[in-house]
């Protein structure tokens, strides 16, 4: 498991770890982080405080500029806020899945 990381609303960056074909390892995602409120996760029956991220820039490790629609997460767009979270204060993995969408959740 990933070490930990407390994060507020605003803007993000995240470095892609691996690369997918589309995206090389390294290439720079920015984008925008929401902590709530009344944003749950909606992978299961049980309502749990998530945040929201969505990137719209990806930067390449060559420097090239591209649009992307891209969340954090699973396609829902959604993760978990971890034990210890409180208002505009957000504990999460340091290192999070993200995917491609054709348009926001």
């Amino acid at each position: 498991m990933s070490e930990e990381g407390t994060y507020q609303d605003g803007p993000i960056i995240g470095r892609l770890t691996v690369g997918d074909g589309n995206l090389p390892e390294g290439t720079l995602l920015h984008g925008r982080l929401w902590t709530g409120p009344n944003i749950y996760d909606v992978e299961t029956n049980v309502e749990r405080a998530a945040v929201m991220g969505r990137y719209t820039l990806a930067v390449l490790p060559d420097g090239r500029k591209l649009p992307v629609c891209i969340v954090l997460g699973n396609p829902d767009g959604r993760v978990p806020m971890r034990e210890g979270s409180k208002a505009g204060a957000a504990v999460l993995n340091r290192e999070l899945p993200v995917s491609a969408v054709w348009r926001w959740p």
